[in-house]
């Protein structure tokens, strides 16, 4: 596994997609916010339009992650160790389960804060980019 991973790691850095622990966000994919409420003509009470509760804050999902070559290692590495979860999984909820567990090694070892959905995001580009070589 450790020459795929150098290869992957070498296309990337020549394609330009790491730099060394450039920033990368990934691909949002929450729930966008909801419509407006529809007007009602010749009502002379207006309602405000709803606020997100999102608007204010920034989600994990926006927040940037420095993918350095150690993150991306420990991802693969984490995402081997926990393969049974993957291989075994009947249903959504036990896919999540195992992308649970590898979230909790990367904050583990590397102490990064990231989502599920990021971490998912970033080993289908990486296999995308390994099946390009």
């Amino acid at each position: 596994m450790s020459d795929e991973v150098d290869l992957l790691i070498d296309d990337m850095l020549a394609s330009g997609d790491l730099d060394g622990g450039q920033d990368v966000t990934a691909t949002p994919g929450g729930p966008a916010a909801p419509p407006p409420a529809p007007s009602i003509q010749g009502n002379s009470r207006k309602r405000p339009a709803p606020v997100s509760a999102t608007s204010n804050k920034k989600s994990k999902q926006d927040q940037a992650i420095r993918w350095s070559t150690e993150l991306i290692e420990e991802l693969l590495r984490s995402k081997e160790e926990h393969l049974a979860f993957f291989l075994e999984a009947k249903n959504k909820a036990k896919l999540q389960q195992g992308w649970s567990k590898v979230l909790l090694d990367l904050k583990s070892r590397c102490g990064i804060t990231a989502s599920v959905t990021q971490i998912k995001n970033k080993y289908q580009n990486l296999q995308i980019k390994y099946r390009q070589l």
